[in-house]
């Protein structure tokens, strides 16, 4: 076992366990690109480890977010997560992008379908924006 010592005052020492490195956080479903919003749970290997992240792309800090239920993420957005434990070494900070393509929608014609006694202008149009 590995060992640090912190100075805790003027005259002590404290000598604490270093168990290594937080495993690095992975996603799931994995970065990519979906035609639907994504329900995105994050996971460590290091058990009891606190999980912090990121919807915008910044890096994950102590201070950001908490991870404790899976993310929706219903438009395009960059995920960072990061590890930590008390005794070890913060993980690595993952990151996993996900595009959201929404369907595109079925198109519609002007006129409708039927049978006309004389040439007609069709215009075909869709409400994909």
């Amino acid at each position: 076992m590995i060992y640090t010592c912190t100075n805790t005052s003027a005259e002590q020492w404290e000598f604490v366990p270093i168990n290594g490195v937080a495993a690095t956080p992975t996603f799931s479903p994995v970065a990519g690109t979906y035609t639907s919003p994504q329900t995105v749970t994050i996971s460590d290997g290091t058990s009891g480890a606190t999980i912090y992240y990121t919807t915008n792309g910044a890096t994950p800090t102590t201070s950001s977010s908490v991870y404790s239920s899976a993310i929706t993420v219903s438009v395009t957005e960059t995920l960072k997560a990061l590890a930590t434990k008390t005794g070890y070494t913060n993980s690595a900070v993952a990151s996993a992008a996900y595009t959201i393509n929404g369907a595109v929608a079925t198109p519609t014609f002007s006129p409708g379908a039927g049978t006309y006694a004389s040439a007609q202008t069709v215009t075909i149009s869709d409400g994909t924006s």
